[in-house]
């Protein structure tokens, strides 16, 4: 191989094989091989280092970032798959900033909503009890009609009792007219009877009783039938 010789000193093989200062490795080389010095591939340092430049390993930007599209990190191809995409990163999005007027309408809303969930709930508490009271008042007008109702019958109980009563004592009354009356002598009906003819036992005072029996024949004045006897008669 023609214009190629081993070295310890990389620099005496890129400049034996025109790949160093500038020179052609077409001319150089055997092959027909492009040389890489041609295209900035090979670096002017006394080194002979290969310069990442070139490949568009380095950016040429100021900050000297190292460009991705040389380590397969974005996909140049126009073969869309043939480079591995690295897997995107989820972006967390960011709370927008809220001014303190809307964060006071906030807080103000936040008790709003407090007060009527408060306000709400005491309403439940207030109908829960209204219709607690209104079953006692309906128990109550139930019992006092029921009360009533036994009041009522109770009254006309009475009454009927009453008016039993009232005809019981009339019934007494008369009864004791009629014994004060059955007292007194059929025959003058002035003295009290105090004698009983014998045998019938018509009863008549004494002294008519002894006045008829002398008069009359000796016959009973009520019956007419024979005097055997006139006994007196005591009343208890």
């Amino acid at each position: 191989m023609a214009g190629f010789f081993f070295s310890a000193d990389p620099r005496n093989f890129f400049q034996s094989s025109g790949m160093v200062g500038g020179g052609s490795f077409v001319q150089q080389n055997p092959f027909g091989m492009v040389s890489p010095a041609q295209y900035g591939m090979v670096s002017s340092t006394p080194y002979g280092m290969v310069n990442p430049s070139a490949y568009g390993m380095v950016s040429s930007s100021p900050y000297g970032m190292v460009n991705p599209t040389a380590y397969g990190m974005v996909n140049s191809s126009p073969y869309v798959g043939l480079v591995a995409q690295p897997q995107r990163q989820q972006l967390v999005p960011r709370k927008p900033k809220v001014s303190p007027s809307v964060q006071k309408d906030t807080y103000a809303l936040d008790d709003c909503k407090k007060y009527l969930d408060n306000l709400s709930q005491k309403i439940s508490d207030s109908e829960k009890r209204i219709a607690e009271s209104r079953n006692v008042i309906v128990d109550s007008v139930k019992v006092f009609a029921d009360l009533k109702e036994e009041r009522n019958k109770e009254v006309s109980k009475k009454e009927k009792d009453n008016e039993k009563h009232e005809k019981l004592l009339r019934k007494l009354r008369g009864l004791k007219i009629d014994k004060d009356s059955s007292r007194k002598c059929t025959i003058c009906m002035d003295r009290e009877k105090n004698a009983v003819i014998l045998p019938c036992g018509h009863t008549t005072c004494m002294e008519c009783a002894t006045e008829v029996y002398l008069e009359s024949n000796q016959r009973c004045p009520i019956c007419r039938a024979d005097i055997e006897d006139i006994n007196p008669l005591y009343f208890d």
